[in-house]
């Protein structure tokens, strides 16, 4: 019988620099390999691609339970470098090329209009070589087997498309994008090179933010934890609540034993008057000021994290309950 793990931490988040040429997966291995005992559960929110660097988002201590705020919620914004007039197999430079009779641009604002016909609504189906699942298998997986999963669009939405250049080849062109959850930028690129008449593919991809949190305040891999040396694990992640400024409410303990036993819990239930004087915590002023289904964090008057609830006909209902962690950190 596998031996259960401990978590011995609140839900946390490292802000990682995936370099160039690494898996997610690779990323994710090295800090469940090297992270101290008592990180609990460990996942991604959100793959690179081999060939992309940038912010890649490593979660432990049940953090990953929170993903759906990250799809539903935040926007993601990239820097792009692609080529025209030569294709890939997986729309970018780990593919295999092929290079197609060289065809004349349009005109830079021509350019310029086709990338405001992307702004909005976008349906982008999934590519082939993608972590996108069929049966519970990864779309590449197939791929790699030589069977190619075709799946229906979704929709997605492309918020910008900026700073479009073309560098003194013509064939060679950089971007930035800032884009949906879930929204492929090598898929974008090669709607947008058909829109202008050719082919293309990235050869270059960097994922500079998610929501307001940029990569210049990532760890970098100098930064990562090394088995064997001393890694203090909060104060290198944040708390998931830093990514959403949704309400605050602190409680005690005894509360956060009711939430974390489900019962439905009224915002009357905090009382006010014994929490910390913090700035964003809801005062009995505000609540009536919160709006039906918002979500709410509730923090122990420890201030830990404890959970997201969501407002639901004057009540707290619960949606995702971390446990409490029984050493004090």
């Amino acid at each position: 019988m596998a031996k259960k793990s401990i978590c011995l931490v609140p839900p946390r988040i490292f802000l990682v620099n995936k370099p160039r040429g690494l898996h997610s997966g690779d990323v994710l291995k090295h800090f469940k390999y090297n992270l101290p005992l008592g990180f609990g559960k460990i996942g991604h929110l959100g793959t690179l691609d081999p060939f992309a660097e940038g912010l890649l988002l490593i979660a432990i201590g049940q953090a990953a339970r929170l993903s759906f705020l990250f799809e539903e919620f935040l926007s993601k914004t990239y820097f792009a470098s692609g080529v025209f007039n030569s294709s890939s197999t997986t729309g970018d430079c780990d593919g295999e090329i092929t290079v197609s009779e060289k065809v004349k641009l349009p005109s830079s604002i021509e350019i310029n209009k086709i990338c405001e016909e992307f702004i909005g609504e976008y349906w982008q189906a999934p590519p082939h070589f993608s972590a996108s699942k069929h049966n519970g298998k990864a779309l590449y997986e197939y791929a790699r087997e030589g069977i190619l999963i075709s799946k229906p669009p979704v929709k997605r939405t492309i918020y910008q498309i900026s700073d479009f250049s073309l560098l003194s080849s013509e064939d060679n062109c950089t971007f930035s994008a800032e884009v949906s959850s879930g929204t492929y930028i090598r898929t974008l690129f090669e709607d947008m090179a058909k829109k202008m008449g050719t082919v293309g593919h990235l050869d270059g991809l960097k994922r500079k933010s998610i929501g307001a949190i940029s990569v210049n305040l990532a760890l970098t891999k100098e930064q990562w934890p090394m088995r064997g040396v001393s890694y203090d694990m909060i104060s290198h992640s944040v708390c998931p609540s830093q990514f959403f400024p949704f309400k605050k409410l602190f409680g005690s303990e005894m509360l956060m034993k009711r939430v974390e036993n489900g019962q439905r819990i009224s915002l009357y239930d905090f009382d006010i008057n014994n929490l910390a004087d913090i700035s964003d915590n809801i005062g009995l002023g505000d609540l009536k000021a919160v709006p039906e289904g918002s979500y709410i964090w509730i923090f122990s008057d420890q201030h830990l994290l404890r959970g997201l609830v969501q407002l639901q006909s004057g009540v707290l209902a619960p949606r995702v309950i971390f446990p409490k962690i029984n050493q004090n950190i």
